[in-house]
């Protein structure tokens, strides 16, 4: 079982599309040719690299709480039309869609705030080693 493949459904399978999809994406930016010295290299692939996957960041991903957002209205919406009686087959299709929409945006969404509070953590962490290891040598 990958990394990706969680459950059935199609969130697991839109997350090994995607997967996919940044790893053809980094592979093309990182093969384009650039000469000059190897550390020069290096540094300009990872430069161009950096730049095309915050470029594809807002492309993919946008601003995911204003989507949250929009796709929860609409999914209010949808449930105000069910509650008033629009209970067709297609109807009811279409309203399950919507909320897995939400649900995988969310989901989304959640994972950029673990990832957000982790590497907060990690910097106040490393800030609080430096700060601990620097004691004893005051001391002394």
């Amino acid at each position: 079982m990958g990394r990706f493949d969680r459950g059935s459904g199609t969130r697991g399978t839109r997350m090994e599309l995607q997967s996919l999809q940044q790893k053809t994406f980094v592979q093309q930016s990182w093969e384009a040719p650039i000469l000059g010295h190897s550390i020069f290299v290096l540094t300009q692939k990872l430069k161009r690299l950096k730049g095309a996957l915050k470029r594809w960041n807002i492309e993919v991903y946008g601003n995911i709480k204003a989507k949250v957002e929009e796709e929860s209205r609409i999914l209010e919406q949808m449930q105000e039309q069910f509650d008033q009686g629009n209970m067709s087959e297609v109807f009811t299709m279409q309203m399950l869609d919507q909320e897995n929409k939400v649900e995988g945006l969310l989901e989304q969404e959640q994972r950029f705030w673990r990832q957000k509070s982790r590497s907060k953590w990690d910097n106040d962490y490393d800030r609080s080693t430096k700060f601990f290891h620097a004691c004893p040598s005051q001391s002394q």
